[in-house]
């Protein structure tokens, strides 16, 4: 009860999801608004996927600290070598399924977005 509460109270106090849907020629407009952008989550970077979109890597925003990769992932077995470099560019969050994990993860978030 306890980690639903919070996480609830998380999401009203700091997820602020844009009303505006935003796409690859416009995305640049967000950062006039929000301080940092959230990309995930699973497979979100596989370009097999998106067709070879590479916006999901945050590429439009210079500042890596204002860039956060909740839990992606590629879909493969490692890594494409030509994206190594766009991905350590990222402040990446990795979440796992254990309560434990996702209290700490809240306590981080709430934390970084302070």
């Amino acid at each position: 009860r306890k980690l639903k509460y919070e996480f609830e109270r998380f999401k009203k106090d700091f997820q602020k999801i844009s009303k505006k849907s935003y796409y690859k020629n416009d995305i640049a407009e967000c950062l006039n608004i929000y301080d940092k952008i959230i990309d995930g989550s699973d497979q979100v970077w596989n370009l097999d996927l998106s067709g070879n979109d590479e916006t999901y890597f945050l590429d439009f925003i210079k500042d890596p600290k204002r860039k956060i990769a909740y839990a992606a992932s590629f879909g493969y077995s490692q890594v494409p070598q030509k994206y190594v470099e766009k991905t350590k560019k990222c402040l990446s969050l990795s979440i796992q399924k254990q309560l434990h994990t996702l209290w700490r993860t809240i306590r981080f978030l709430r934390a970084l977005m302070a």
